[in-house]
């Protein structure tokens, strides 16, 4: 029986250690792992952490401004706003490979995200703002939930979402009631940061 759990405490033990090592060596060469989400996309107001491993001179805090754009050492302003963590890092890269540094190595940490709302108004019980979860999605019922639930004098069929599109604005009209009936999930209507959803009254 002893040597049947040292057999089992042994190889668990070997990972361990492996695990460890593999942690250490790489804080010990001071590549960070991204924080965000795989398929997260940068946003103004996103605060990241840029490292190019061995130049120090080149490791930097900065804010994605309004406009969508990181301005980096070297390479000036690049245009960040929409691409993945990883599609950033890649940019990043290729520009200071044209002529700057032989072979950079460039990691972006999300240290703080932007806020990202949408407002409920007009028929819900509590009117207002609501934040999306940095690392979620948002539907229209979620955010009708989070603002108290319809009113009885709601016309539910008939919600109306705007949207800013390419400086914009759009207006869309969805059927809640027929997404309430829906079996699934993912029948429900997506929102983006920003959107305005407006529930009208209902005349008897």
């Amino acid at each position: 029986m002893g040597f049947f759990l040292l057999s089992l405490i042994l190889p668990a033990l070997a990972l361990s250690a492996d695990k460890t090592s593999e942690a250490q060596e790489s804080s010990k060469n001071n590549v960070p792992v991204s924080s965000a989400p795989v398929d997260y996309r940068l946003r103004p107001l996103d605060l990241v952490d840029i490292r190019v491993f061995q130049e120090d001179d080149l490791t930097m805090t900065n804010k994605v401004s309004q406009a969508g754009t990181l301005t980096f050492p070297l390479i000036g302003s690049v245009k960040v706003s929409g691409l993945q963590v990883q599609e950033a890092e890649k940019l990043i890269t290729d520009k200071l490979k044209d002529g700057y540094i032989k072979n950079p190595q460039v990691t972006i940490l999300v240290k703080e995200y932007a806020a990202r709302r949408v407002s409920v108004l007009g028929e819900v019980k509590k009117p207002g703002t609501v934040e999306i979860p940095p690392e979620e999605s948002l539907t229209l019922l979620q955010a009708v939930a989070y603002a108290g639930g319809f009113q009885n004098v709601a016309k539910t069929d008939e919600v109306v979402v705007r949207r800013m599109i390419d400086g914009k604005e759009t207006k869309t009209k969805v059927n809640a009631t027929k997404l309430m009936r829906a079996d699934a999930a993912e029948c429900d209507y997506p929102l983006e940061p920003g959107d305005i959803v407006y529930v009208p009254t209902r005349f008897f």
